[in-house]
């Protein structure tokens, strides 16, 4: 949701809307990197700070829940993830950037 000089009064409205129910663009879905015991979140709604909160989408991802960490981006655009190093493919959670 952007909401932006130049834009009409309604799109600036919608936008405000959408964001006062919960919606966002600082949300997607990641699949860790497998073989690895890091994976790199990107998304350009990423700050210097920011943190993802992680929600598993799979059993196996619920599984490794408890050994996964986000580290606060230290550049825009990117967070670094900590995982056990496995080779479970399936290893999806929806995120959510926060500060």
């Amino acid at each position: 949701m952007n909401v932006r000089v130049g834009y009409s009064w309604e799109e600036n409205r919608v936008g405000i809307d959408q964001l006062a129910r919960g919606r966002s663009n600082s949300a997607g879905d990641i699949t860790l990197d497998t073989s690895s015991d890091t994976s790199t979140l990107l998304d350009n709604a990423i700050q210097v700070g920011d943190v993802a909160i992680l929600v598993p989408l799979t059993a196996n991802a619920a599984s490794e829940m408890p050994f996964v960490y986000s580290t606060p981006a230290t550049v825009k655009g990117s967070i670094t993830l900590t995982h056990s190093n496995t080779a479970l493919a399936d290893l999806t959670f929806r995120y959510r950037i926060t500060e």
